[in-house]
């Protein structure tokens, strides 16, 4: 379970680097449909007819579409107009299948949306499973453009189903590749690893080292954006191996990439300066100008870092220049804004000022809110120093505003995906039902046929019907055994079933209790700014915007800890246990909350001080911690005191949390871990919390193969044990690597 602030800082990254992943998506459908042209397949249009001819088209469409968007809409056009002549359906949607492609590379959406559906209706009547794998993953891409991720979402599953299916092993890697994007955008970056491992597993299999190195990719960059540049330095050195001598330099490109954001994140501006020249060469080679765009404002940045802002401006305005060129309203604002950042380093503030504003109205143009909250911020900043404080405050107003935006938006997108995840386990669960149910039917029918047989045969000899019917007799017996067996499964799945039922309800009436107050909060606060926002002075204003930005935070923190509850509850969260060190740990944990018991001048004892090894999901053990810990300072009066400490069991490590706060009363200690009972009190400082914390704690603690268990009398104070597994001796020689 993250805190609030950890997941903030996680959103603002995966934002920052949103135009990468568009570009890998607006480039990858392109290689991943392309085939190798026959020397004499040109040649061979003059000689060929009907349906051979529409096959030859399209396919060289598919193979030229990296070259020239004209070159491959002429191609696909000739296709779809014999396809249609003939009557050749496959060939048609095909035809139509890349037609949309080209809309979709032109960035005519809505059109491209249009053709991918015709294609997929023919698809579907022909139940082509092959085509229908390959046109859900574009129809997902498409929206995935349009920023419709769950719809994408829906696609990519679609996909993945179909493929697994019909074991299409490239078409399931690629699935579980977009998958691990879409899990990466939600910035649950724990599973978007899982399923780009599961897709270089297969692409591993199947020795498509340009695949390889396109998830090697993923894999850094996921890395990269969680502040970890030294793992994103393996595995984009891992991705030069595969791709430096293959023949399409993309993945090349975006390896060397890569490389530069790591040593930049590092600090260690040369060498992020050497690699993204390696990289912008590649690019340039390729005539990769969107590429060569971001490899130019990465180069700027680097030297703005350094505060070199003659080269910083150079490479802004090369890159101004190539989004000009591609049209991308993105790249346009973020690079403008950055052209701004210099010129106030520079002193230049009029020059800044215009820039600022040239962002703030191409992200207007486009809807692109986290630019329109930086553009603000910047001119927010710019008007400070020009000492215009009021003007500054209501820049900065906005700023807030427009970066609360953000915030509620990635909310919705987490209940739209707890949603979706929902509705698609609960239709798996109901087909396992049926087929179930049709198992039974068969079972049934078969043991009529054996007992026409049996009369059939009585009609024919007295002997021979005593030994048929002896035979019978055995054959049914074990019939019916098996059939009771089967029906008894049958039940146990039924009850499991009804459980599962039982605990959805539960988990939707507590987000219909809970989301209930925060969001009568909000729609009370926000009809007062409505209606009464003239009449309002400043500090009302501010104040009851800060108002609805805690009631959004609020909400937030219980759609994340929900959302964690319910990944536990259906199995899909991963633990990956490895050795860890207690007193490397908890100084590291101890630093994020500082600041919170500094404020209420709460002293905290570390007594952890010589190594503990456990074997746990690191995960797992911080958010355990943080939590727990979290609680401690909440229900600890000012000037208290906390102490960590931890003692060893056979086999376990025992860490103890103990406050000297106000206390748990026995009645709700006894409930404390109940889901149907939970509970929410508020700190010593009216800090409020979600009632789920405690419940997460114990799940997990449970999943790790420990425990927890707490002491507490009103008053005096809380003693929290968790319970976790020693690390074994033969496992201390690599702590930290996974068993």
């Amino acid at each position: 379970m993250k805190t609030d602030s950890t997941y903030t800082i996680y959103l603002k990254k995966l934002l920052e680097y949103l135009p990468l992943i568009l570009l890998f998506f607006l480039l990858l459908p392109a290689i991943l449909f392309s085939q190798p042209i026959p020397k004499d397949s040109e040649k061979k249009l003059t000689s060929v007819s009907g349906k051979e001819k529409v096959d030859l088209l399209n396919q060289l469409a598919d193979a030229n579409n990296r070259k020239s968007i004209q070159e491959e809409s002429t191609n696909t056009e000739r296709a779809l107009r014999a396809a249609r002549e003939i009557g050749y359906r496959y060939g048609e949607a095909v035809a139509l299948r890349n037609i949309g492609f080209v809309n979709y590379r032109k960035n005519e959406l809505d059109t491209a949306e249009q053709q991918f559906k015709k294609a997929l209706e023919i698809f579907l009547q022909l139940k082509d499973s092959f085509q229908l794998s390959e046109i859900y993953n574009q129809i997902g891409l498409l929206h995935w453009r349009k920023e419709q991720f769950v719809l994408a979402y829906k696609n990519f599953r679609s996909s993945l189903k179909i493929s697994k299916a019909k074991r299409l092993e490239r078409q399931t890697a690629q699935s579980l590749n977009y998958i691990g994007l879409i899990y990466w955008k939600w910035g649950e970056y724990s599973s978007a690893l899982d399923y780009f491992s599961q897709a270089l597993a297969i692409k591993e299999k199947l020795g498509d080292n340009f695949e390889i190195g396109i998830t090697l990719n993923n894999i850094a960059n996921i890395y990269n954006e969680i502040n970890q540049p030294g793992e994103a330095i393996i595995y984009a050195n891992r991705c030069l191996q595969f791709a430096k001598d293959y023949p399409n330099k993309y993945v090349l490109g975006r390896a060397l990439n890569n490389l530069g954001k790591s040593y930049f994140k590092k600090n260690d501006y040369e060498k992020a300066i050497a690699y993204q020249n390696k990289s912008l060469a590649v690019k340039s080679e390729s005539v990769d100008l969107l590429g060569e765009a971001f490899s130019f404002d990465d180069l700027g940045e680097v030297y703005f870092a350094k505060k070199d802002y003659s080269r910083a401006l150079t490479y802004f305005q090369k890159a101004l220049s190539l989004w000009q060129t591609l049209r991308d309203s993105y790249g346009i604002s973020k690079t403008t804004l950055n052209l701004g950042k210099v010129y106030a380093a520079r002193g230049l503030l009029d020059k800044a000022d215009s820039s600022f504003n040239k962002s703030l109205l191409e992200a207007r143009a486009n809807h692109n809110k986290k630019n329109i909250a930086q553009s603000y911020l910047a001119l927010s900043s710019l008007y400070e120093a020009k000492q215009d404080y009021q003007r500054a405050l209501e820049l900065h107003k906005l700023y807030s505003l427009a970066s609360d935006s953000l915030l509620n938006t990635a909310t919705s997108d987490k209940i739209a995906e707890l949603r979706v995840i929902t509705e698609i386990d609960e239709k798996e669960k109901e087909v396992e039902l049926l087929t179930k149910e049709k198992k039974i039917q068969l079972l049934e029918i078969e043991q009529q046929h054996t007992m026409n047989s049996v009369f059939l045969i009585v009609t024919v000899s007295g002997i021979c019907i005593l030994l048929l019917l002896v035979f019978r007799f055995i054959k049914i017996r074990s019939l019916k055994i098996l059939l009771e067996k089967k029906n008894k499964a049958i039940s146990q799945k039924s009850e499991e079933l009804e459980e599962a039922i039982a605990a959805k309800d539960k988990f939707f009436s507590i987000i219909a209790h809970d989301l209930k107050s925060p969001f009568t909060g909000l729609l009370g606060y926000s009809e007062i700014l409505a209606e009464e926002f003239d009449t309002m002075d400043e500090e009302e204003k501010v104040r009851t915007v800060g108002y609805i930005k805690t009631l959004i935070e609020r909400v937030y923190t219980l759609i994340e800890n929900l959302l964690d509850w319910s990944r536990i509850q259906t199995s899909r969260i991963e633990i990956v246990p490895v050795v860890l060190d207690l007193s490397k740990e908890v100084p590291e944990i101890l630093e994020l909350l500082n600041a919170n018991a500094g404020s209420k001048q709460i002293t905290i004892i570390n007594q952890i001080l010589s190594p503990e090894f456990v074997f746990v999901d690191k995960y797992c053990l911080k958010s355990i911690l943080q939590n727990l810990i979290s609680n401690a300072i909440k229900f600890t009066q000012s000037l208290g005191e906390i102490s960590i400490s931890a003692k060893e069991k056979i086999g376990f490590i025992e860490i103890y949390i103990n406050d000297n706060g106000i206390g748990i009363c026995s009645e709700l200690l006894q409930k404390i871990f109940n889901i149907e009972t939970r509970h929410t009190t508020k700190g010593t400082a009216d800090e409020t919390g979600t009632g789920l914390g405690l419940l997460l704690c114990k799940e997990l603690a449970e999943k790790n193969g420990g425990s927890i268990a707490i002491e507490s009398s009103v008053g005096i104070g809380t003693t929290i044990c968790v319970t976790l597994p020693k690390a074994k001796t033969n496992l201390l020689d690599s702590p930290g690597e996974v068993d």
